[in-house]
């Protein structure tokens, strides 16, 4: 039976170097990713004449994948050899790989760019002597019109770019001709839309830049502090006309957003001590964040579980005195029933929040606590204590995390300092030091995968473990802490097997986390950590580990995280399996 005439002209695709060897590796993977010949061998065509224009319309293909690394000077070849399938190969040699060798800007006599700063080339992402390639160049034009529009043109366009190569030297030429446009300057603001927040207040916030040089990143940043202001569901910032003065007057619409919002959650924990019923927890908040008209944040939460109980309330008041600086005031309610301590509570505190650096932020302020507490050592006779607690809590934060909720990369490292000095009773003031940090990597630039580490130090100074109270010392263990021991077991034991605390805390946790459907994703990880009674860690001590896996759900509001985990080395007081359930990641 005589081939039908798909299959007569069915055919195989090789792409060769023309030496015989192999492609440089920016074009290994390249070449053969957009060619169409091998992209549609499957699918025979109908004619020696089709398959040629396949051919045809691979070699340009290919003669622009050249090009876009920087291969000006490349030499295609084709051949059909009979088959059957037939043989069709490409031959290439790219040739020498060209550089930037010049990248001049050049403006028309007429333009106005008095004082215009001279544009650097690095920052638009070009290097003199860097392979040349043609993504490169027009990403550049790109960042040359931004760098217009980031110093008072709004306007600018390209009127020409001339590019040429110099074969002798293999060295490609750019010349880049620019209108920049008129120039101008921010105009007067007119705000549209407000309800409940105070104008006055508004522009204090926003420092709208009037008669400031325009700036395309600036107008962008105030739009995006005001979206993060959480108060609207809408934002926008349109430009008028410029005035013959060059004026630009702007008019900011916002839509506002309903200023309360109430929640509720759930979750569990065979951490205490095994028992369901003491794992099961049920938390609610209810939150105005825009309570006297200037995006002040009243806050109350709660949270109720048969060993702990706790209700807060707290008032944030931003821009406090000076613009990013916060004023936070907190009361909190706090009664707790654990294998270590019973303890009830009621704490005051004001402070300030403001941020010292991009990623790097300030709290500090006083705390007066009223306590009551009972040390269940039972070789401790002192029973129920009393205190008033006067501290004076200072935290240094470092977070430029990618996504707080789901964390791809960044770190996040936070220094805790609190002097503490306990009023009408016989203790001497103490120094609570806490340093802890996570940081993430994700080697394919997604959550795909993302490898995870933690660590933390602690020590208390000043006190010894009789004189500082059974809830202010270190514990560790549990969901948040080491994953496979009970909720604050880790450490010294008193005579019944239960936990006394310490004075010094190490934890290391080790987490991988995948992505392995849309919304479901699966975590392995190890975690290790020990209290000492001692003011210093006494790293002869062997830490206790505990290793589990673990199962995500990905929502808007952050993922749901069910967690299993076992002692690797535990006690024979540690039950062998701790189960978890919670929103969030771990670390």
């Amino acid at each position: 039976m005589a081939p039908s005439r798909a299959q007569e002209f069915a055919y195989e695709v090789s792409i060769l170097p023309a030496d015989g060897g192999s492609f440089p590796d920016e074009l290994a993977d390249l070449l053969p990713e957009v060619s169409q010949l091998r992209a549609l061998q499957d699918r025979a065509p109908q004619s020696q004449a089709g398959l040629e224009r396949r051919i045809q319309g691979d070699l340009a293909l290919l003669e622009e994948a050249l090009r876009s690394e920087g291969y000006y000077a490349g030499k295609l070849d084709w051949r059909i050899e009979a088959g059957p399938p037939l043989q069709v190969s490409i031959v290439i040699d790219p040739g020498p790989r060209f550089v930037m060798g010049d990248f001049a800007v050049e403006f028309p006599p007429e333009a106005a760019i008095e004082g215009l700063p001279r544009p650097d080339l690095a920052k638009v992402g070009i290097r003199l002597g860097e392979p040349a390639r043609a993504e490169e160049v027009l990403a550049a034009e790109r960042r040359m019109l931004d760098f217009l529009r980031d110093n008072g043109f709004p306007q600018p366009s390209v009127l020409k770019s001339q590019v040429s190569v110099e074969l002798t030297t293999s060295e490609m030429h750019v010349t880049l001709t620019l209108d920049p446009g008129t120039p101008a300057t921010f105009g007067p603001l007119e705000i549209r839309g407000l309800q409940r927040v105070e104008e006055d207040y508004l522009r204090q916030r926003i420092a709208w830049p009037e008669g400031e040089r325009y700036s395309a990143t600036r107008l962008e940043q105030i739009r995006r502090d005001l979206v993060a202001m959480n108060l609207y569901n809408s934002v926008a910032l349109d430009l008028a006309a410029a005035t013959p003065g060059g004026s630009l007057p702007t008019t900011l619409t916002v839509i506002e957003r309903a200023p309360r919002t109430i929640g509720i959650g759930a979750g569990f924990t065979t951490s205490y001590d095994g028992n369901l019923l003491d794992g099961l927890s049920v938390d609610g908040f209810w939150e105005h964040r825009n309570l006297l008209g200037e995006a002040e944040i009243f806050r109350v939460e709660g949270s109720v579980s048969r060993p702990l109980q706790t209700l807060a309330a707290s008032f944030r008041k931003p821009d406090f005195l000076q613009l990013q600086q916060f004023l936070v005031l907190s009361t909190t309610f706090r009664r707790e029933d654990s294998d270590a301590y019973k303890e009830l509570s009621f704490q005051v505190y004001g402070g300030i929040e403001r941020p010292l650096a991009k990623h790097l932020t300030f709290a500090g302020g006083l705390s007066l606590e009223i306590l009551q507490v009972d040390d269940l050592d039972p070789d401790d006779d002192k029973g129920t204590e009393r205190f008033v607690i006067a501290s004076t809590p200072l935290a240094l934060t470092w977070d430029n995390r990618k996504d707080p909720l789901n964390p791809t990369g960044g770190v996040r490292a936070t220094l805790l300092l609190t002097p503490s000095l306990a009023l009408l009773a016989e203790t001497v003031p103490y120094l609570v030091a806490d340093l802890s940090a996570a940081t993430y990597y994700a080697p394919f630039g997604d959550d795909s995968l993302v490898l995870a580490v933690r660590g933390r130090l602690g020590t208390i100074a000043g006190g010894s473990l009789e004189s500082v109270p059974a809830s202010k010392r270190f514990y560790a263990g549990g969901g948040q802490s080491v994953r496979g021991y009970e909720l604050r077991s880790l450490g010294p034991l008193d005579s019944d097997d239960e936990p006394t605390g310490g004075l010094s805390v190490m934890e290391v946790g080790f987490e991988v986390r995948t992505r392995v459907w849309d919304d479901y994703g699966l975590v392995a990880f190890v975690e290790g950590g020990q209290v000492y009674e001692n003011t210093f860690p006494d790293f002869a001590e062997t830490p206790l580990f505990g290793a589990g896996i673990g199962m995500r759900y990905f929502t808007e509001f952050g993922p749901i995280r069910l967690d299993i985990a076992t002692p690797l080395n535990g006690r024979d007081r540690d039950p062998a399996v701790q189960f978890y359930v919670s929103i969030g990641q771990a670390f």
